[in-house]
C-alpha cells in the first residue's frame, strides 16, 4: 500500500512539474492523431447555362440555367488523365481522351441525372456533337462553351430535354460521359435557331476537418 501512494505522489509531482508556467499551474494535453486523421470535403461541381437565339432575327428566344451532375465514369477519367492510363490502369477500359464534346438529347420526360449514368438517354445522333471552346477558365475552374446550330444541321432542330460532355466525337464505342444535365425546362429549337451551351465545372473545397 505504500508503494502505491509514494508512486501516486510522484506521479501528481510530475504532473505539477511538466504543467508549471510563470508560476501558475496546468495540465497540457498533447493532441493526439485520429484513427481518421484529416479530412476535407472536395467535390467536382458544375453549373449549365442555356442561351436560344433566333439566327434571323437576334433576339433571344429561351434562356435556362440548372447544375450538372459529373458522373462515375467522368471521375474515372479525371483519375486516369491525371495519373496516367499505365498507373490507373484504364478504369473504364480505353485509353481516356480529354472532354472535349458536346451532345444533346431529345428525351420525352427524362430521368434526372445520375451518377451512374454512361450516356444520354436518347442522344439525337444525327445532330452531331459540337467541339467544346474554353470561355475564360481561371483558378479551379473551367468555362467551356459549345454551340448548336440548326439553321446549318436541320437535324437539331428538336425538342432538347438533355445534354452530356463528352470525350469522343461520335457515340459509341469508347466515348465516355463526363456530366450530365436533364433537370431544365425543355427547349424548343427551330431550323432559324441557335443553342449556345455555356458549362463551367469546378472544384469545390468547404475547408472543413473531420
Amino acid at each position: 500500500m505504500k508503494t502505491l501512494q509514494t508512486n501516486a505522489v510522484v506521479m501528481l509531482m510530475a504532473i505539477a512539474v511538466v504543467g508549471s508556467v510563470g508560476g501558475s499551474f496546468a495540465l497540457i494535453q498533447q493532441d493526439q492523431p485520429t484513427a481518421s486523421g484529416y479530412s476535407e470535403d472536395l467535390a467536382i461541381v458544375g453549373h449549365v447555362e442555356l442561351k436560344v437565339t433566333d439566327n434571323e432575327t437576334g433576339q433571344i428566344k429561351a434562356y435556362r440555367q440548372s447544375d450538372n451532375v459529373v458522373v462515375n465514369d467522368g471521375l474515372e477519367t479525371i483519375l486516369d488523365l491525371t495519373f496516367g492510363n499505365t498507373i490507373s490502369g484504364d478504369r473504364n477500359g480505353v485509353a481516356e481522351s480529354i472532354v472535349d464534346f458536346l451532345a444533346l438529347g431529345n428525351q420525352v420526360a427524362p430521368a434526372a441525372a445520375a451518377v451512374g449514368n454512361t450516356g444520354l438517354q436518347a442522344e439525337v445522333a444525327l445532330c452531331a456533337r459540337v467541339a467544346l471552346a474554353d470561355s475564360a477558365s481561371a483558378g479551379q475552374q473551367v468555362v467551356i462553351t459549345g454551340t448548336f446550330d440548326a439553321s446549318t444541321d436541320a437535324d437539331c432542330a428538336v425538342t432538347v430535354t438533355e445534354l452530356g460532355l463528352f470525350t469522343e466525337a461520335a457515340s459509341g464505342g469508347a466515348d465516355q460521359l463526363f456530366a450530365r444535365q436533364s433537370s431544365f425546362a425543355s427547349i424548343v429549337l427551330t431550323t432559324s435557331d441557335s443553342l449556345q451551351v455555356t458549362w463551367t465545372v469546378g472544384m469545390a473545397d468547404d475547408g472543413v476537418g473531420t
